[in-house]
């Protein structure tokens, strides 16, 4: 997700938080695994990996600190799972704090 010009300045936010649906149930040989990414605009990264719950909403708090990363430029937050195959997630109140 690219944010817009005027939402990139998160000077005053700690942490980007959001929750996130799995539908399927648990393969215990292969879990959903859900990596979130936030991009600076000098290309600096913060990053976090989670293991999605089976049916049910998983909690993901992303800090926005460390390894020089700028919170005044945010650009861009992505979000990958890691499958082999096609995966469905639905996601619910994405906001910083």
């Amino acid at each position: 997700y690219s944010l817009p010009s005027r939402w990139r300045n998160l000077s005053w936010a700690r942490r980007i938080e959001l929750d996130v649906y799995n539908p399927s149930g648990m393969n215990w040989k292969n879990p959903w695994k859900l990596k979130v990414v936030a991009f600076d605009s000098r290309g600096k990264r913060t990053w976090q990996r989670f293991i999605l719950k089976p049916k049910d909403w998983t909690h993901i708090s992303l800090p926005l600190t460390g390894g020089g990363f700028n919170r005044r430029s945010v650009s861009r937050i992505v979000i990958k799972v890691a499958s082999d195959s096609t995966r469905t997630i639905h996601i619910d109140g994405l906001l910083a704090r």
